[in-house]
């Protein structure tokens, strides 16, 4: 096994995303698939979420050069409606996913209309999908759904990762999430039977994702069918 592969695969690494890159050869991961900080201000310890536009799109830049080279540019990026653009005016040819939310957010000018978030994709599905999702809650959304959040203040739907890997990745693919936080994207792929390596640049976030997947033999049946695995004989008794 080469020196990367023993270093990085199926492990979490405590680094910055762009420099741990740089240790992975070309055309080594099946997908990029990642919730990226979306600039909006948001405290997540260690990495503070408040560049410039101009620092902001630049890192949209590096990281594109970086995925384009380790993946072929086979992607699937989860992003904010408010930050959409400035992704979308870099990843020209590719495919949006909106994912509809259940909650409903007031404007300044006092109209009410549905909250949204978008999926930004480069692949082909291999299984049959609509361009408009609406069964997928998020955790903390409106009053009256909650999920376990692990104290991360931008948690990312189990259901929405195990869709996306389902979709965009077949059985032992490699996937690679460069922004882990608390460890869902490897919860999904070591549920869906696919290989991953993450990186996260706050120890803390780390040490929970870590003891998440130390953990993922002992999800309940509702994690199971949020990732998408099959019910078996055991969870129907």
């Amino acid at each position: 096994m080469p020196d990367w592969e023993s270093k990085f695969i199926n492990k979490i690494v405590l680094n910055n995303c762009l420099d741990l890159m740089r240790e992975i050869p070309d055309g080594s991961v099946d997908l990029i698939i990642t919730d990226p900080p979306w600039n909006v201000g948001k405290d997540y310890g260690t990495y503070k979420d408040d560049l410039s536009k101009k620092e902001y799109q630049q890192l949209i830049r590096d990281l594109k050069s970086e995925w384009d080279r380790i993946a072929n540019g086979r992607v699937a990026i989860v992003l904010g409606s408010e930050i959409l653009k400035d992704w979308w005016d870099v990843y020209v040819d590719a495919k949006i996913i909106i994912v509809k939310l259940g909650a409903i957010v007031l404007t300044r000018k006092n109209n009410m209309h549905l909250q949204w978030k978008a999926v930004v994709t480069t692949c082909n599905s291999n299984k049959f999908t609509t361009d408009n999702w609406e069964d997928i809650r998020w955790p903390g959304e409106g009053y009256y759904f909650d999920e376990p959040r692990y104290g991360h203040p931008a948690m990312t739907p189990l259901k929405l990762m195990g869709r996306l890997i389902n979709l965009f990745s077949n059985e032992n693919d490699l996937i690679f999430d460069p922004y882990m936080g608390v460890g869902t994207t490897a919860v999904a792929a070591m549920l869906l039977k696919r290989r991953y390596i993450g990186c996260e640049i706050d120890a803390k976030y780390l040490d929970t994702a870590r003891k998440r997947i130390a953990n993922t033999g002992l999800t309940t049946k509702e994690d199971r069918l949020d990732a998408g695995v099959p019910l078996t004989f055991e969870d129907l008794a």
